[in-house]
């Protein structure tokens, strides 16, 4: 009779456990759970997928919101972790992802819009930070169980290279590069279908932003190299910018190299205070789209150029009383405008190399100002 009792009740309790085990798989299938891609890869001061840690989902279902800026971090062995667990309901999600996760206060994601308000990069190039945005509509039954977000950059990537074309005869040496005029506020609109970008509304509000090397100037060569000094370019919002008219005005869009020019002799050229640097500048007109990367490449001295036209606002936008910068850089007989070295019929040229930031296709543009 014993022996009868313990059995039965063993039986119970593997009957019990079993129970428990089956709902405890059921609730695991039915958990939300989430996998990511982002492009990325060997570019500088963005999320790329091997700094891509966390970010922010909202999901939308049945004319509600499911659950509204739910963290997602990235585990020592790569799965996706949420702040709290999720469960599928019986209809059909849509999530909006967004990172970095700092962005929570500009970010509204309802039923009617989804938008991140009102944003602008930063005025230290340092701080500026990278957007990534991603949709996806899905169910339980969806890459079996997960929603599959695929991120995408949306913002433009600036980079900034210079060479000099006659090393022989000129010398130019680089301490900074900056562009101005440029406008840095606008709202974003998330893409509404998994492979799309996001949008943004006109953009206003004009600003300047630099770069400026803290170990002494580059002196330049026939070698296309980078201008920028350290790991940082500049992160933007993507438009179709209004050039400078190359007057005496700052009327438009313009890049900028703050430079000293000798001749071969070592006689000065630019600017007109030897202890000091003068800005060289030139209108930019292109269009800056979403996920793309732009490299600028200034050529001092190429195929008939120059060096460019003295900035129509010679002044370091962080630092107006900057030691290293001449803002009379013409001297008394130049000004805003005029060619840097009058004797060419050119400025200067530039190459804008156009780059997919995800695939790494090329659209090579030469410009002649």
């Amino acid at each position: 009779m014993n022996k009868t009792k313990t059995l039965l009740a063993v039986l119970t309790a593997w009957m019990l456990v079993s129970c428990s085990s089956d709902s405890e798989r059921e609730d695991l299938i039915n958990v939300i759970r989430f996998d990511t891609s982002v492009g990325g890869v060997n570019t500088r001061m963005s999320i790329s997928s091997e700094t891509f840690n966390s970010f922010n989902v909202t999901a939308i279902g049945d004319a509600s919101a499911y659950f509204q800026d739910l963290g997602v971090t990235r585990q020592s062995g790569g799965a996706w972790q949420t702040a709290s667990t999720k469960y599928w309901p019986s209809y059909p999600l849509k999530f909006y992802g967004y990172a970095p996760t700092s962005l929570q206060d500009k970010v509204s994601i309802t039923t009617e819009s989804q938008t991140i308000s009102s944003f602008s990069p930063v005025s230290k190039v340092d701080q500026q930070v990278d957007i990534l945005t991603a949709y996806v509509l899905a169910n339980q039954n969806s890459a079996s169980g997960a929603a599959v977000l695929d991120f995408k950059h949306a913002l433009t990537q600036i980079e900034i290279l210079a060479k000099n074309g006659l090393p022989d005869k000129y010398t130019v040496e680089v301490l900074g590069v900056k562009i101005c005029r440029i406008p840095s506020t606008a709202s974003l609109t998330f893409q509404q279908a998994a492979d799309e970008y996001p949008s943004w509304s006109v953009v206003t509000g004009d600003a300047d932003y630099i770069l400026k090397s803290s170990s002494g100037p580059l002196t330049l060569d026939q070698e296309a190299r980078s201008i920028m000094f350290g790991p940082d370019n500049f992160l933007m919002i993507p438009q179709t910018l209004t050039p400078w008219s190359a007057g005496a005005t700052a009327d438009g869009a313009y890049l900028s190299v703050l430079c000293r020019i000798k001749d071969q002799l070592g006689n000065l050229i630019y600017p007109s205070n030897a202890s000091k640097f003068g800005f060289a500048a030139l209108p930019v007109a292109q269009t800056w789209n979403e996920g793309h990367k732009c490299t600028y490449t200034v050529a001092f001295f190429t195929n008939g150029g120059g060096a460019g036209l003295i900035d129509p606002d010679p002044t370091n936008p962080e630092d107006p009383n900057d030691s290293d910068v001449d803002t009379t850089p013409g001297g008394g007989d130049k000004g805003p405008g005029d060619l840097v070295v009058p004797d060419s019929e050119i400025p200067i040229s530039v190459t804008v190399n156009v780059t997919d930031w995800l695939s790494g296709a090329d659209d090579n543009i030469d410009i002649e100002f």
